[in-house]
């Protein structure tokens, strides 16, 4: 298992794309999330739930563009592979969200103490 530590040096380390294509990929998660915010900005009436929709859109760019940073760029020179320790990349066609292909160690921030696997 991969040691914490080694998550933290990878979450914490820039990434830059290996790519043009990657590169491309995260030009279009910024642009198409600013698109929606300046939609509900000048759709939502102003108040903590626009606040908040704004908020969750931040995270989704930032959670879709730490995937496309991490994960291996089919696209990228030979020795560009899966940034993430103990990971390997999914295989062509997987469908990531019936076949997670991150587990979290027994230890990992994103879960309380005693919580689920």
């Amino acid at each position: 298992m991969t040691d914490l530590h080694d998550q933290i040096d990878s979450w914490f380390t820039f990434h830059p794309p290996a790519s043009e294509k990657r590169r491309q990929a995260h030009i279009a998660v910024r642009s198409g999330c600013r698109d929606l915010a300046h939609l509900l900005a000048d759709t939502v009436p102003p108040g903590d739930e626009l606040l908040a929709a704004v908020k969750g859109l931040r995270q989704v760019a930032m959670w879709a563009n730490a995937g496309l940073a991490l994960a291996a760029d089919p696209d990228a020179p030979p020795e560009g592979g899966d940034r993430r320790p103990g990971v390997a990349a999914a295989a062509p066609g997987a469908n990531l969200l019936a076949d997670p292909v991150v587990k979290c160690p027994a230890v990992c921030p994103c879960r309380p103490p005693g919580g689920p696997t």
